[in-house]
C-alpha cells in the first residue's frame, strides 16, 4: 500500500463524477425539452387526424381503419380516460402512520395526549390500536 492506489482511484471517479454532474444534468434538461417538443407535436398530428375521422362519421364516410387501428384508438382513449380522472391511484398507494416516540396501552386506554403527539398526519388511532 505504498501509493494507496486504491484511495487514490476513488477520489479520482469520486471528483471526475461531481465535475461531470452539471454537464449531466444540463444534458438531461435538454433531453426533456427536446422530447416534449416531439409529444406536443405527436399530439397535434394525432388531435388532427381525429378531427378527420369525427368528421367523417358525421357525414357518414367510411373511416377505413383495421380492426387492430380501432382497438388501438379504445385503448389508448380508455388509457387516457384513467391517467386524466386519476382511476385507481387510491389502490396504488398505501398510506402509512408513522408514530415517533412512545405511548401507552393499558387495558384498550390510551394516554391521548403522548398518543396526540406521537401522530403525524391525523393518523387513525383506532387503526393503530388494532
Amino acid at each position: 500500500m505504498l501509493h494507496r492506489w486504491r484511495d487514490r482511484t476513488f477520489a479520482y471517479d469520486a471528483d471526475r463524477d461531481e465535475k461531470d454532474r452539471p454537464e449531466l444534468a444540463r444534458g438531461r434538461v435538454a433531453m426533456r425539452k427536446r422530447h416534449l417538443q416531439i409529444a406536443l407535436a405527436m399530439q397535434t398530428i394525432g388531435a388532427a387526424g381525429l378531427a378527420e375521422l369525427q368528421e367523417k362519421l358525421k357525414q357518414k364516410l367510411p373511416l377505413n381503419l383495421t380492426a387492430e387501428e380501432s382497438q388501438r384508438l379504445l385503448h389508448a382513449g380508455a388509457k387516457l380516460e384513467r391517467e386524466t380522472l386519476g382511476e385507481g391511484k387510491e389502490a396504488k398507494y398505501t398510506r402509512i402512520n408513522v408514530i415517533l416516540g412512545d405511548y401507552e396501552e393499558e387495558e384498550g386506554n390510551v394516554d391521548e395526549e403522548k398518543f396526540e403527539a406521537a401522530l403525524i398526519e391525523g393518523g387513525d388511532k383506532e387503526g393503530l390500536l388494532r
